[in-house]
């Protein structure tokens, strides 16, 4: 954040982005640019800032882009587009889903 610890007036701006760079917020809709990865906060007559409720706060998250790793050929596996999107972005924590080109390949359980 830039300004930290500085008297702010009223009506002046704060510029919020997350502390890594290789991190993004996880919305940004509460400006006039919900593409810059910058949270714009102005001071308000009371003294605090016009930024979300701190429960709605987005939160600094890596993501990898749309692009998904293919595995290894001899692995007979591709992406299971019914549970991963070919082209969105995966955001920290996310999973990719993966299944067995061939139904019967995979897993074979044997019950007793």
């Amino acid at each position: 954040m830039t300004g930290v610890n500085v008297t702010r007036t009223v009506g002046e701006m704060v510029f919020v982005n997350c502390a890594k760079d290789h991190q993004f917020f996880s919305q940004d809709k509460w400006d006039s640019n919900s593409t810059d990865n910058t949270l714009s906060a102005r001071c308000k007559p009371n003294k605090h800032f016009d930024v979300p409720a701190s429960s709605l706060m987005p939160k600094c998250q890596a993501k990898c882009a749309g692009v998904k790793p293919l595995p290894d050929a001899s692995f007979k596996l591709e992406l299971d587009t019914s549970k991963s999107s070919a082209t969105n972005e995966v955001w920290q924590g996310g999973k990719i889903y993966y299944k067995c080109k061939d139904r019967l390949d995979g897993l074979k359980v044997r019950y007793y």
